[in-house]
């Protein structure tokens, strides 16, 4: 999981290996990597904090733990030629004391896999969330208007529909939806035949990356091409709904 280091706009990755651990950093254009052996953490730390005396296990503990609260012990970093180091300050045992990590820059490739590609599929997994809540919802307002114009249980087994459980739905999502994440994985090109195309253009009209973009006005423009998606929908339902009567009354 990325989380954002206060350091501009560099952002970490780790995950602890049974030798070590993996660690990336990217400002989202490069990506700079280490692969950290214990042995290595315990001579960092030793050079760093040579009044510090403790056994290499709990040094190990210590300085793996610091990538828990990254956020907050991150205190500066450099980047001179392919390297970038990244300088963290914590406590152990009440005492002060320093850890530096040296992180060599890698290739697009890698960007691609360990940022892009999950960012690719996270959007891919909301928008089919998004489009299976429209459908619900549409499918429930259908069922609240047979409801008024009736005022008899529901004749029409096509209209009936069953409660909606969050907890459920969080946790499954939408099973038959799962093979379309898998295809962006395979080819995060698809991305783009998932996504509100409509939206996705208006925010790269809007010159986001300009430091002065009106936060405000974009989420405000989020908001109403939602309700125009979800508006747009729910009418195209009732239209199917009203030919559909049309037809029961012929």
């Amino acid at each position: 999981m990325w989380t954002s280091l206060s350091l501009d706009n560099l952002i970490l990755k780790w995950k602890k290996t049974e030798f070590g651990c993996n660690v990336h950093v990217s400002d989202f254009i490069h990506i700079w990597s280490l692969n950290l052996k214990n042995e290595e953490i315990e001579v960092i730390f030793k050079s760093m904090n040579p009044l510090i005396e403790a056994p290499t296990v709990k040094i190990v503990d210590t300085v793996l733990s610091l990538f828990e609260k990254i956020k907050s012990i991150s205190k500066a970093y450099q980047i001179k030629d392919d390297i970038l180091t990244l300088h963290l300050e914590s406590d152990l045992f009440g005492v002060h004391f320093q850890f530096e990590l040296h992180l060599k820059q890698q290739n697009a490739e890698m960007l691609f896999q360990e940022l892009l590609l999950p960012m690719i599929t996270v959007a891919a997994t909301l928008q089919l969330r998004e489009n299976k809540l429209i459908e619900i919802i549409t499918r429930k307002d259908a069922e609240i208007n047979e409801y008024k114009r009736e005022n008899t249980p529901i004749k029409r087994n096509h209209l009936i529909t069953k409660k909606f459980n969050a907890d459920r739905f969080k946790e499954r999502g939408f099973a038959e939806n799962d093979s379309s994440v898998s295809a962006v994985e395979s080819n995060p090109s698809l991305i783009f035949d998932l996504i509100d195309i409509k939206l996705f253009s208006s925010f790269m009209d809007s010159d986001i990356n300009n430091s002065n973009v009106d936060k405000k006005n974009i989420n405000e423009n989020l908001e109403a091409e939602c309700i125009i998606t979800n508006s747009n929908a729910i009418s195209s339902h009732n239209s199917a709904n009203d030919k559909e009567e049309d037809l029961i009354g012929l």
